[in-house]
This record gives structure tokens, C-alpha cells and sequence, in this order.
């Protein structure tokens, strides 16, 4: 049976939030310029869906098709193309940092080096992860192929190192007590089935980006793509691998 703090222990010895709020704060500061971010890329898309005459049918106050132009339709794609690659990066990670954030105020405050070091350890990689998210956008608005492609990479290799952070302040010996409990295995296991499903997912969004270089499906500026002789084949795979990525975002 597990012996839980007294009520005068709780925050002190569960909880030392005050012994190392850099982590959690960063953490909030960091979770809101993301949400500001999407919530931009949110409202591009929608002024694009206008100027494009794509939105639902009721909204009269969009462009009708005969007066669209291509550029109109080319902002529209580039601004939905955005806003579906923030959906298949962002939402994860962020579950991914908070649930890092709570196991690392959760270690042991004996052993202050260590903490010191993970809770740095997130702190540069969710940062650098929300400064890449930000840059993706500018350089996809802006039609950088090669920086975007950049950016993607460092961004994606942050999100799995902040579930390997998750995972490492989840499992070490050296935890408050509660956590430290032989009886309580949730924490542990909950950390390395997340990283497990993140893994599964960066496997099927890095299937569904080559599927569309085979298919040709990428933005314009992105020249490494198939452009010609496109199959059949290499069009239904594209299909199913976007259905595969849909169906993770769903679920």
C-alpha cells in the first residue's frame, strides 16, 4: 500500500515548484507562443479559404469561384498545407513537453545536479522546437524549400528528444516518493508507450512525405519531387498513407 505526503508535504516535497520554476515556466511561455503561432496560421486560412471561395457554401462574404484567381488558389493550398503539417507535428509534442514538464518537478530535489540537468535539457529542446515550428512557417509562406526542409529536421529531432527527456525523468530512481513507490508502475510505462506512439507517428508522417514526393503532391518549390510519369500506384499510396496520418490525428 502506497503511503501518500500529508497535506504540509505535498507541495514541498511533491511538488517543489518553487525550487526549480524555470522548468515549468519556460514550459507555459513556450505553449502559449506555439498556440499563438497556430493560432495565426489558423486565421491565414481562413482569409485564404475567403479569397479563395472555398469556404462552406452559407459564407456569402467569400469570393465566388468565377472571381477567384490561381494565385488566390495557390495561397489557399499553401496556407492549408501549413496548417495540416502543424497538425501533424505540434499536438504531440505538446502533450510530449507537458508531460515531461510534470516528471521533471517531480524529481527528488536531493539530487540537484541531475534535476538541473534535464530540466535544462527540456528547456533547449521545447524551445528550439517552437523556434523551428515558427521558422517552418515563414520559410513554407515564403516558398523556402531547402530552409523549410531544414527546419523540419531540427524541429523533428527536438519533439523526440523532448520524449526522450519524458522518459528518462519518468524512470529515474531518484523521484519524489510517491513516484519512487515499487507498487506505482503508471508513470514509467505511461512515458515509454508515449514514446512508442511518437515514434509510430513519425514513421507514418515520414511515409506520407516521401509518398508525395512520389506523387508529386508537394509544393511547388519543392523540385526533388516527381513531377512526371506519376503512376497510378504512387497516387493511391499518397492517398492511403494521408488517410493512415488522418486517422492518428482522430484518434
Amino acid at each position: 500500500m502506497v503511503d501518500f505526503p500529508d497535506d504540509d508535504q505535498w507541495d514541498d516535497e511533491l511538488y517543489p515548484l518553487d525550487e526549480y520554476p524555470s522548468t515549468y515556466k519556460a514550459t507555459i511561455v513556450l505553449s502559449l507562443l506555439m498556440w499563438m503561432k497556430v493560432a495565426v496560421s489558423n486565421v491565414v486560412l481562413g482569409v485564404a479559404k475567403m479569397k479563395a471561395g472555398t469556404c462552406a457554401p452559407e459564407d456569402t462574404r467569400q469570393n465566388s469561384q468565377e472571381d477567384v484567381s490561381d494565385d488566390a488558389k495557390e495561397n489557399e493550398q499553401r496556407a492549408q498545407r501549413i496548417v495540416n503539417n502543424d497538425l501533424e507535428n505540434v499536438p504531440y509534442t505538446m502533450i510530449l513537453a507537458f508531460g515531461s514538464m510534470f516528471c521533471i518537478i517531480s524529481l527528488d530535489s536531493e539530487n540537484l545536479e541531475k534535476r538541473q540537468s534535464i530540466s535544462i535539457a527540456h528547456i533547449i529542446l521545447f524551445s528550439l522546437f517552437v523556434t523551428m515550428r515558427i521558422a517552418h512557417t515563414i520559410t513554407f509562406a515564403y516558398k523556402i524549400s531547402k530552409a523549410r526542409s531544414v527546419v523540419w529536421l531540427i524541429g523533428f529531432l527536438c519533439s523526440f528528444g523532448i520524449a526522450i527527456v519524458l522518459v528518462i525523468a519518468a524512470v529515474d530512481k531518484e523521484t519524489n516518493y510517491y513516484l519512487s513507490s515499487p507498487t506505482n508502475k503508471v508513470l514509467p510505462a505511461t512515458a515509454i508507450l508515449s514514446l512508442l506512439l511518437w515514434m509510430k507517428v513519425a514513421v507514418t508522417n515520414v511515409g506520407l512525405g516521401g509518398a508525395k514526393n512520389n506523387a508529386g503532391t508537394r509544393s511547388p518549390e519543392d523540385t526533388y519531387q516527381n513531377s512526371e510519369d506519376v503512376s497510378e500506384d504512387a497516387k493511391e499510396k499518397e492517398e492511403r498513407s494521408q488517410r493512415i496520418v488522418n486517422n492518428d490525428l482522430e484518434n
